[in-house]
């Protein structure tokens, strides 16, 4: 005979989106029985630029997360610097945010961060466009890069590989694995690497790999 057991799943489902799921419905573009299956505890999130209240907060945090992966000793930063962050409009949100404190913990000094170890853009408040059509291509961005990571430097650093090309190393990585979702063998393939030296390159650099179903 065979088994008639019922084996029931208990699943939660956590969706996020940036867009108004009703005016998708209304266009169709979204199916509005799914949105009513979904749509039962509704946490409206406004964009940081409407709470910058949290960024003092966020800004701590993400010192202390990325202080301990680049394992660099930063406890500070100057009040002019939070101030210009405050004042930011933060089209790219939280994960902006996020990035440009990694980039300032990466070229710090003596323990502090101080408003020119943040984009310029924060200091005019004008947003980081990317160069379109006639601007700058990927080598003039590389050469830019390297000069801004010798300055950050100084003439008596002797760890520029470390500084500079390890840094654009993780960066890539990084990107990489978010771009896969975190599976390390597609992540590898599109990298170029086998999966164990990706492997080693994860724990090197302190990068969280989401985990998958791959064997």
């Amino acid at each position: 005979m065979g088994d008639n057991r019922t084996i029931r799943v208990d699943v939660r489902v956590v969706a996020a989106t940036n867009r108004d799921l009703l005016d998708e419905v209304a266009r169709g573009s979204f199916r509005e029985d799914l949105y009513f299956r979904l749509n039962v505890v509704p946490i409206d999130l406004p964009p940081l630029r409407q709470r910058t209240g949290d960024i003092p907060d966020l800004v701590d945090f993400f010192i202390r997360k990325y202080a301990q992966s680049n394992k660099v000793a930063v406890s500070t930063i100057s009040s002019d610097a939070i101030a210009a962050l405050e004042r930011y409009s933060w089209p790219g949100n939280v994960r902006e945010l996020q990035n440009y404190v990694e980039r300032a913990i990466v070229f710090s000094q003596n323990g502090h961060l101080a408003l020119e170890n943040f984009p310029k853009q924060l200091v005019s408040g004008a947003p980081m466009r990317l160069p379109r059509g006639g601007g700058k291509d990927s080598n003039s961005l590389c050469q830019e890069l390297v000069t801004l990571g010798l300055q950050a430097a100084g003439d008596t650093a002797n760890n520029l590989h470390e500084r500079i090309v390890s840094q654009v190393e993780r960066e890539v990585i990084a990107q990489v694995l978010r771009t896969c979702q975190g599976v390390q063998t597609k992540a590898a393939t599109r990298l170029g690497i086998n999966r164990n030296t990706l492997h080693k390159k994860i724990d090197e650099y302190h990068l969280e790999s989401e985990p998958s179903s791959e064997a």
